[in-house]
């Protein structure tokens, strides 16, 4: 008999969509390497959603897919129980009545998905995720996921809401586990603002950039988490508390292309503030240049605390040699001090963030155990 992996799929958006794409188009690999059967049996949207115990079909997924494009509703009938919340689709789910492992997949930037995080660990439901925010929500709820996960039998895996696709917070545990210290982790945590300043190196227009950066699917649904640098701090954040800093996010010093606001995104608004910026920011680069200097948004966190925001950096250092969306991380610790640990790649798109959710998901399973 085959092995089961049974999801509950939250959000269907760039990052959700290609994930199930992503398993749709791989599942008789893994069937025939594995033996692996991964089921869907819940799609959650911020309407609500839908779930089936025996799981939704090849078909229907597509379907379900198809609907998202378009946005219409999820209607897969029938024998499916329709419209519920995270917290009512939990009530129906119990992992001593299914053969396999149960994960709750969270491909949403939803911050209250946290509480329905710590809702499904609590029943031995695992969590994989992507979603930075219930990691970068108050130290106490932060403290409140872990401990879920501590007490129970379920794992939490959150492997690419640092990195995306790459294996950050897997090496940076690795330090932490084997009694390394942490002096500073330096690094460009934004794919995002990465794509950005390399469009401004080469004398291209702020504003034509990221329009590009959002039709390609790089920014967040509201582009000025990324350019007021709100994506980079909360990435930040996560490596600190990783590390035991016990730190707020309005602790961080942040130096964004942009101010943070609170207010109702307005595409109309944004595109007029970002349209203000091109002048001044193409003089700056030009007399960076000059000085042998490159535009970073940077990140540094250490035991004191974190900051992230746009820095003029050496073209030849390893930051300044970064190019497009990549992300880099540079460790520099008791051990690698000398020659600091760097990890880099690709750190924003769809395509590699969904390929991290799906190795993740495969560690669950008992497939991938580098974890």
């Amino acid at each position: 008999m085959p092995k089961q992996l049974l999801v509950l799929q939250f959000g269907l958006g760039w990052v959700g969509s290609t994930l199930v794409e992503q398993i749709l188009q791989n599942q008789e690999f893994f069937h025939q390497r594995f033996g692996l059967r991964i089921h869907f049996v819940a799609l959650m949207r911020r309407q609500g959603g839908i779930y089936r115990a025996e799981g939704f079909s090849e078909a229907e997924m597509r379907r379900a897919l198809e609907a998202k494009r378009q946005n219409k509703p999820i209607t897969l009938e029938p024998k499916s129980t329709p419209m519920m919340t995270g917290r009512e689709l939990l009530g129906f789910v119990s992992p001593e009545k299914f053969s396999g492992p149960i994960a709750l997949v969270d491909a949403t930037g939803a911050e209250e998905l946290g509480r329905v995080a710590v809702a499904a660990l609590r029943k031995n439901i695992h969590v994989v995720t992507a979603n930075k925010r219930p990691f970068a929500a108050s130290y106490e709820d932060y403290q409140e996921l872990i401990q879920a996960q501590d007490e129970g039998n379920a794992r939490l895996m959150h492997e690419t809401t640092v990195g995306g696709g790459l294996p950050i917070l897997r090496a940076l545990r690795g330090l932490v586990y084997t009694g390394d210290e942490i002096e500073e982790i330096q690094g460009c945590l934004s794919g995002t603002n990465g794509f950005i300043c390399s469009g401004l190196e080469q004398g291209r227009l702020l504003s034509e950039i990221v329009q590009e950066a959002q039709e390609k699917g790089y920014t967040e649904a509201d582009p000025r988490q990324d350019l007021a640098g709100w994506d980079a701090a909360r990435k930040a954040l996560i490596l600190a508390r990783t590390i035991g800093v016990k730190l707020e996010l309005n602790q961080i010093e942040m130096k964004g292309f942009v101010p943070s606001e609170k207010t109702p995104y307005s595409a109309e608004k944004f595109r007029s503030q970002i349209r203000a910026l091109d002048k001044m920011l193409a003089e700056q680069i030009t007399q960076a240049k000059q000085n042998g200097a490159v535009p970073r948004f940077v990140a540094r966190v250490n035991s004191e605390g974190c900051s992230v925001g746009l820095q003029y950096v050496e073209r030849e250092s390893p930051i300044g040699r970064l190019t497009g969306p990549e992300n880099i991380v540079v460790f520099k610790t008791k051990r690698y001090q000398k020659n600091p640990l760097v990890i880099q790649g690709p750190g924003a798109g769809p395509e590699v963030t969904a390929a991290g959710v799906l190795r993740d998901l495969l560690s669950v399973a008992g497939i991938y155990t580098d974890s």
